[in-house]
């Protein structure tokens, strides 16, 4: 759709779910994942006017919430057993994996625009949005704590973090948070996912 909501369109017809999407840093493709049938998941890749869908994975390796690097590959978390970042090239090819540990269940990753760090949360930290240098992983620092982490997105200059906290139970609400001065502000806002922008200056 347009950024005001209009010219609404249905790009792709799933077998029983789909969700996650990416754009791709020219804003001419999106990735996401689609779960069939029989319980797998794999990540397929779609131009904007709804043609030329393919399958990226294509191994049911359960991957899930991709994201699209400025390094021309997409990275996402696999389910099951593994639990751990991997990283594919947009043809499928260059299947590896990321990161040295296991990040847990639904994790999600964002990238500073250098690529220098990366973010991600995961219920094994537990439900911490946290940061490390890219691609060792070090230096990790926990950038929340408290309640369980709904969604999570970086300010266009890597500054600052917007995300929603809280429960199901008691629902979650939008925070903002500057990385550089550690402060931490409510939003006082209903939310659950969100993501970040730059329209104009």
């Amino acid at each position: 759709m347009n950024i005001d909501g209009s010219d609404q369109r249905q790009l792709t017809f799933p077998p029983i779910r789909e969700d996650g999407p990416w754009f791709s840093p020219e804003g001419d493709k999106i990735v996401f994942r689609r779960t069939t049938q029989n319980g797998y998941s794999n990540l397929f890749i779609i131009n904007i006017d709804g043609t030329g869908l393919r399958n990226v994975t294509n191994d049911n390796i359960g991957a899930m919430h991709p994201t699209w690097g400025n390094d021309n590959f997409i990275y996402f978390v696999t389910h099951g057993s593994d639990y751990r970042i991997w990283k594919i090239r947009p043809n499928g090819s260059e299947l590896n994996v990321v990161s040295p540990f296991k990040i847990g269940a639904h994790a999600r990753v964002q990238f500073s625009n250098d690529n220098q760090f990366i973010f991600f949360d995961s219920s094994e930290y537990p439900n911490q949005i946290i940061k490390a240098t890219f691609p060792s992983f070090s230096d990790i620092i926990y950038l929340t704590s408290g309640n369980d982490i709904g969604g999570f997105c970086l300010s266009p200059d890597n500054n600052k973090l917007i995300y929603s906290q809280g429960s199901h139970a008691e629902g979650y609400f939008l925070f903002i948070k500057n990385i550089v001065t550690n402060q931490t502000e409510s939003l006082g806002i209903r939310v659950i996912d969100m993501d970040w922008e730059k329209i104009s200056d």
